[in-house]
């Protein structure tokens, strides 16, 4: 079970994410905020983070930028519908680092194998 941190501002994108993830055994604190994130992962140790790319509290990206620069091993997965942001969106999140990216919207199967290769990339006391 890996402990995950879901930052999602649409909450039925976050509720259905995180039953997508607990139903497969992991451990889920979601937030609306990257402010709200930003905070969670400062309090506790976790194995992955899970975010969004448009954030009502911050420039589109900004999140992956701010997780990496906390904690510089943990995995993260960024999504995004891509609809308002300019460009390769996707490009965009791996160079401001994140591990991989999930087009939204996604089934069970799609997020499942988008995490799966995340979880071994770094032991959770890595993370923490």
């Amino acid at each position: 079970m890996a402990q995950i941190l879901l930052i999602e501002d649409l909450a039925p994108v976050r509720v259905v994410t995180r039953r997508l993830l607990e139903s497969a055994g992991h451990a889920v604190v979601a937030t609306a905020t990257a402010s709200e994130g930003l905070a969670q992962l400062r309090a506790r140790a976790f194995d992955l983070a899970i975010t969004d790319l448009l954030l009502p509290d911050r420039p589109a990206g900004a999140i992956v930028t701010e997780l990496r620069r906390e904690r510089p091993a943990l995995p993260i997965l960024a999504m995004s519908g891509g609809g308002h942001l300019r460009g390769d969106w996707s490009e965009k999140a791996l160079k401001a680092g994140a591990s991989a990216i999930l087009r939204k919207p996604f089934d069970r199967n799609a997020l499942l194998t988008a995490i799966n290769p995340l979880l071994v990339l770094t032991p959770s006391e890595a993370s923490g």
